[in-house]
């Protein structure tokens, strides 16, 4: 439990839509193409296996100033099957892989986990803010652009838990 020194009728919804926002904002920013599709890269470790750099997405979570402790510790734990496994690849194996070779422990290399999606969307706004409470929960869309419209993604519409945490509003969880 919290400890609560925001008032939450004075909390902007405006404020909480920027807090639930900025993961995604962050994630379309960085995400890439290829094995980068996800925002965590894979590099040798000092044994020559294959090593998934959660460290570094880590810190990355953690510089946005949004995210909070448990929301990464979720993260730590989806990815820890993947890491596991390629910990026990060579890595001249790992730089020769073809195809969809490590789909199944590492499915995130392939797609954009956090947008559910091959494709990646030009934007993401909040849409709907509701006070649960203790807690916000902020639904999201994302929107292509193409001729200078807006597209509506219909297939994925993530609900973000925005909680009050020591006094900062942090992102709890992704549904």
């Amino acid at each position: 439990m919290s400890n609560h020194f925001l008032d939450f009728k004075d909390v902007d919804s405006e404020e909480v839509k920027k807090v639930a926002t900025s993961f995604h904002e962050w994630y379309l920013k960085h995400a890439g193409s290829g094995y980068a599709s996800s925002v965590i890269k894979v590099d040798q470790s000092p044994e020559g296996t294959s090593q998934l750099n959660v460290a570094s997405y880590v810190n990355q979570l953690n510089n946005l100033g949004t995210i909070s402790q448990k929301f990464i510790e979720s993260e730590k734990q989806r990815l820890s099957s993947c890491s596991k496994h390629l910990s026990k690849i060579d890595w001249e194996e790992f730089q020769m892989a073809e195809g969809y070779e490590y789909e199944e422990k590492c499915g995130f290399f392939y797609h954009y986990y956090w947008l559910n999606s091959q494709e990646m969307p030009d934007t993401v706004k909040a849409v709907n803010v509701e006070e649960k409470g203790d807690y916000w929960i902020v639904c999201l869309n994302f929107f292509s652009v193409r001729n200078g419209e807006e597209w509506l993604w219909r297939s994925y519409q993530p609900k973000v838990k925005v909680e009050e945490i020591d006094g900062q509003l942090k992102i709890k969880g992704i549904q």
